[in-house]
Formats: structure tokens, sequence, C-alpha cells
């Protein structure tokens, strides 16, 4: 079903409303087969409306995706970049492991002084709470899995 096309919101710029309502315009004459072209503008735009109207002259083969995926796999520079990304996160691993030693004094005060005391309230509290953490991680990988019903 065709409807004719709604005004748009108004626009900032009166060129790009005159051009909106050209395009507009030479759609619809190319729709009801209007013969009056206009100018050269009007028929561009009426031989760009009626190209996507009609369907390509020629039809993507059958197995296009997989040609393009071939394609793809093919130019693909995964090799490359794995070899990056696993020397990057090499080189991180590095530093991290560099500063943890040079700094791990100064670190291990820090935490332990965020940590409550183990005979507080809130160190005994925390420490059920790790407890039970715990077992449910033990008795998660001990159980075995169900497959899905879905």
């Amino acid at each position: 079903m065709n409807l004719p096309p709604e005004d748009p919101a108004p626009f900032d710029d009166a060129a790009m409303e005159r051009e909106w309502h050209a395009q507009e315009d030479a759609t619809r004459g190319e729709r009801d087969a209007d013969p009056s072209a206009g100018t050269n503008r009007d028929r561009q735009y009426r031989r760009l409306a009626r190209m996507l109207r009609e369907p390509p002259a020629e039809q993507l083969p059958a197995d296009f995706a997989a040609q393009v995926a071939a394609r793809a796999t093919a130019t693909s520079v995964a090799g490359v970049e794995s070899a990056l990304l696993i020397g990057l996160l090499l080189a991180l691993l590095v530093v991290a492991v560099a500063i943890g030693l040079t700094h791990a004094d100064r670190w291990a005060a820090a935490f332990g002084a965020l940590s409550p005391a183990a005979n507080a309230p809130a160190g005994v509290w925390l420490m059920t709470l790790c407890g039970c953490l715990a077992a449910s991680w033990v008795i998660d990988r001990w159980t075995p899995r169900r497959p899905s019903t879905r």
C-alpha cells in the first residue's frame, strides 16, 4: 500500500528542504508515470527512483555468502593480530609482575589496613561469607550438569 509521504519536521536548512521536495516529487512522478521530466536534476532523481524500484539485472550467485566468507578468511590477518595480541598480553603480564614485586610490601600493608580484625564482628561475617561462597563454588563444580530441556 503506497501512502503519500508525510511532510517531515521543518528543516533547519532551506536548501535541504528544497532537495527533499525535489526527491519526493521525482519519486511521485516516476510512480505515477508522469511524462513531464522537468530539469536535469528531476530526470536524475526519477532515474534513481526507477532503479531503486526495479530488481537488479544481475542476481547474486546462490553461494555468494560462502564466496565472501572465503575471500575474507583468505585475506585475513588473523595470524598477525593474534600474535600481536599475545605479545601485548605478555608485555602487560610482565609489567604487572614487575610492579607487583617492587611494591608488594606497600600493597600488603594497605590491604591489611583495609581488612577488619579477625575477631571483630565484621571480620567474622566476612569470613562466613567467604566460606559460603567457596562452598557454593565447590558444590557447583562437583555436581554433574544436566542438559537443557529447551
